[in-house]
């Protein structure tokens, strides 16, 4: 299990997508299937207001309507049910402290294949 600190997941972030100009570009990975996710991805489906809730922690499948699609684009995974096979956690901790040494299980980056 890696664990990261918010500071570090944000730097870790910056450094895998450097070239992008918004975070809402970075990509997540599902831990069931793989499939990768931004948050321009979900905006597609739900408002931004339910993306941020769902982002790095829901599979874009669960808003897509992938379960009654002929081509489906995700599943229905999320990190918040009984089975844990995530591999990343953050710390819960803004700056001035607060929710320090919660952490918050999230998707991994996705990285694209050089």
């Amino acid at each position: 299990m890696k664990r990261l600190t918010r500071k570090e997941w944000m730097k870790e972030g910056y450094s895998i997508f450097v070239k992008e100009s918004s975070m809402r570009d970075w990509k997540f990975k599902c831990p069931s299937c793989e499939t990768p996710q931004s948050m321009n991805d979900l905006l597609q489906y739900v408002s931004k207001e339910y993306a941020q809730s769902y982002i790095a922690f829901s599979c874009i499948g669960r808003v897509n309507g992938t379960l009654k699609a002929k081509k489906p684009i995700g599943c229905d995974w999320t990190l918040g049910g009984l089975f844990r096979i995530h591999n990343l956690e953050v710390e819960n901790c803004e700056e001035d402290n607060e929710g320090c040494g919660d952490y918050r299980m999230m998707f991994e980056f996705y990285e694209e294949s050089k």
